[in-house]
This record gives C-alpha cells, sequence and structure tokens, in this order.
C-alpha cells in the first residue's frame, strides 16, 4: 500500500511562531507557561497562567484581508500558509485537488464573546460577528483563501479531534478520494474555554507536570498546527521533503462519562491497539510516545493503565513524554502539534521533554523528565484522550 508521507507543517505556540522556533523550544525543555496577558480580567480568576502565543501579525502571511474575521479563522489560515510553503505547494500548485480537515472545539467563540460584550453593552447585534461563529465556518475560510477544491471536513471530537483529522486525512489518500489533504487543529486561547477548565477544577495555578506524583491539573494554551499529507508516491513525483509516514491509525471510546475517563483505560488501549494493527507493527517496534498527558489526576492515572495493557512488559523500555508539560493544553490542536512534535523529534534524533516530572508515577518509567534527550529511533505513536469518550492514536516511522 501507498505510505502517506508527511511533507510539510506549520505551527505557532507559545513556544515560538514557526517550525523552527518550536523546534528550538522543544530541544531546550523551554517552559511556554507565563500569565495570562490577553485577558483584561484575569484578576477575578484563581488561574493566571497559560500558554498564549507571544505574538501574531497578519502582515507577516500576508492575511490583511482577513482582519475582520474572528481570531481562530486568522491563526489557522497563518498555520496552513506556513504548512503549504513548507511543503512547496504554492496557490497555483493545482489546489484545487487539495483537501482539508480542520479540528476545532470551539469555532468562532472569540466572535461569540465580542457579540456577548456588546449586547451586555448596548449595541446593535453585528451580523458579522455572529458569521464567524459555526466550527463549519472556519474550514471554509481556509478553503476559500487558498483555492481548496478538495475533501473539506471539520472534526469536532474534543481533544481527540487533532488526531482524529490526521487519520480522516489519511483515510481519503488511502481511498483515492485525494492525494493531498491538509490536516491538523486550532482553537482559540478563549475566556470560555478558560473559565470552563477553572470550573472544572481541572486546572493547575503554575505548572502542568505530566505523569507526576505531584500533578495538580493542566494548563491552557494555543497552538495552530497543521501537516500537508501526501501519497509517498505523488511526494516523491514532485520532490517533495519527506518528514516521515503516518502508517497507521485507531479511534475508539470508553462511553464511560462527559469529562472523566474509563479509569480502566479500555478505551484508550483499543485505540492504540487500532493504530498498531493499522500500521502492521507490533507493541515491542514503538521506542517513544507522544502521551496525551494532560497533568490531571484521573487522565494520567487511566493513560498509564492503558500503556501497561497494550505495551505490557516493553512499557518501561519506552521513552514516553507529553508536550502539553511545555505548551499548555491546546485542545482540538492537540493531536496535531503533538504530531509534528513527535516527527521533528525523530527527523532531528531526540526524545522531548516532559518538564516539570519530578517524581514520575510509575517510578520505573522512562518520562524524559525535564530535559530532552539525544535519541535515534524509527517508530512512534502519538494518543490523544478527549471528553465524551474519544480516543484516536497515531503511529509514525521516521523518513
Amino acid at each position: 500500500m501507498n505510505r502517506i508521507a508527511v511533507t510539510g507543517m506549520g505551527v505557532m505556540c507559545a513556544l515560538g511562531n514557526n517550525k523552527d522556533e518550536f523546534l528550538e523550544g522543544l530541544r531546550s525543555a523551554r517552559n511556554g507557561i507565563r500569565p495570562v496577558a490577553s485577558f483584561a480580567d484575569i484578576d477575578r480568576y484563581p488561574i493566571q497562567v497559560g500558554c498564549e502565543i507571544q505574538r501574531f501579525a497578519l502582515d507577516d502571511f500576508g492575511l490583511q484581508a482577513w482582519a475582520d474575521y474572528d481570531p481562530i479563522t486568522q491563526r489557522a489560515l497563518a498555520a496552513v500558509s506556513m504548512a503549504l510553503a513548507d511543503a512547496n505547494l504554492a496557490r497555483t500548485r493545482a489546489l484545487e485537488n487539495v483537501g482539508l480537515a480542520l479540528a476545532t472545539c470551539m469555532g468562532g467563540c472569540m466572535s461569540r464573546e465580542a457579540f456577548y460584550r456588546r449586547a451586555q453593552a448596548g449595541e446593535a447585534p453585528s451580523q458579522q460577528l455572529i458569521r464567524q461563529v459555526p466550527c463549519a465556518v472556519v474550514a471554509g475560510h481556509v478553503a476559500r483563501q487558498f483555492a481548496l477544491g478538495g475533501p473539506l471536513s471539520t472534526v469536532v471530537t474534543a481533544c481527540a479531534a487533532g488526531t482524529n483529522a490526521i487519520g480522516l486525512g489519511a483515510d481519503h489518500i488511502r481511498s483515492g478520494r485525494a492525494s493531498v489533504m491538509i490536516a491538523g487543529g486550532v482553537d482559540p486561547f478563549s475566556a470560555i474555554s478558560f473559565s470552563g477548565f477553572t470550573v472544572l477544577g481541572a486546572m493547575s495555578k503554575n505548572q502542568a507536570s505530566p505523569f507526576s506524583v505531584e500533578r495538580t491539573g493542566l494548563v491552557l494554551g494555543e497552538a495552530p498546527a497543521f501537516v500537508i499529507l501526501e501519497a509517498e508516491a505523488h511526494a516523491l513525483a514532485r520532490n517533495a521533503p519527506i518528514y516521515g509516514y503516518v502508517l497507521g491509525y485507531g479511534l475508539s471510546n470508553d462511553a464511560y462519562h462527559p469529562t472523566t475517563p474509563d479509569p480502566s483505560g479500555a478505551g484508550a488501549a483499543r485505540a492504540m491497539r487500532a493504530a498498531l494493527r493499522d500500521a502492521k507493527l507490533c507493541p515491542e517496534q514503538i521506542a517513544y510516545v507522544n502521551a496525551h498527558g494532560t497533568g490531571t489526576h484521573y487522565n494520567d492515572e487511566m493513560e498509564v493503565r492503558a500503556l501497561e495493557e497494550v505495551f505490557g512488559d516493553h512499557a518501561e523500555k519506552l521513552a514516553v513524554s507529553s508536550t502539553k508539560s511545555q505548551i499548555g493544553h491546546t485542545l482540538a490542536a492537540a493531536g496535531a502539534v503533538e504530531l509534528i512534535t513527535t516527527l521533528l523529534a525523530m527527523k532531528h534524533g531526540f526524545f522531548p521533554a516532559t518538564v516539570g516530572c519530578d517524581a514520575p508515577m510509575p517510578a520505573a518509567w522512562d518520562f524524559v523528565p525535564n530535559q530532552a534527550r539525544p535519541a535515534a529511533f524509527e517508530h512512534a505513536m502519538s494518543n490523544s484522550f478527549a471528553f465524551g469518550g474519544n480516543t484516536a492514536s497515531v503511529v509514525v516511522a521516521r523518513a
């Protein structure tokens, strides 16, 4: 079967506004957690830290015409433009045959917030703001900007959506519906999501410390992230750069609770096993797992049980780390930015760190605590486990 190559990537986050800055932050195990700057009323919140993008200008991407659109659309356009340029795909290169699978949890919620604030101030309703709210609108705007004519999908499976979008893109290529797919996710750093996770009691007041005995919760982040997926033959025919290959994809559900995962890890284990079967690999061939690793009590315990179930004795030989310890939980974008993390680590030969993991559980496992480590490896897995029981995993290979 024709393999699915990853030929381009675009990302911005608290560690930097492009792939190279992001890579430098991963290698140096830099911590992107800072005091929240985008909420004027942050003093009212019991939690006051996050992982925000530090600078963003439409002019940097030639997107000035989108100045009146929701921030989520602006960031999606910027990340997609970087991914297309990285893959040497320009607007003139027959993008009418390129598809898009875009993941989002929140859609245009920043426009919803602005609409509410204006209504409270007695201003007239704004049709422009309301038109930006639906989740599906974001993908439509991206397709319009880049004149995409291939399959178009919006994936809304909570924090597994980014990985589901990658899998959907790969499925479209395998089935022959597309030769090239743009796949990834985007969610804003919004008051709605920040308040929601605060009310749930899921947020840390200082540092996300995934897989640490001392973990106290997640830190919210933002990281629009997209990759270019291509049939290998298509990529080779145009001499495209290849970062690695998507070998397998698995998804499942645990149908346990609206927000809490099944403590047994059964749904997560099914997704991981399905990804391994799709990749035609055995567990012992995986050297690294980029974990969902939120830093919350229940999620980390569940993921450890699921990894034990799938990998058995090999679990202690795995390197396991959480990108969320550096850039926060980026919601629907998490699976995409973590796939990018995994591919960059494979290409450049290192295991990314789990920042803040000072007292790992289980103690015998290798969570790559606090410092990235040089390593050469051929196969890896990236996990995403979400509200509503959504579970997804993807297996990748080095180019």
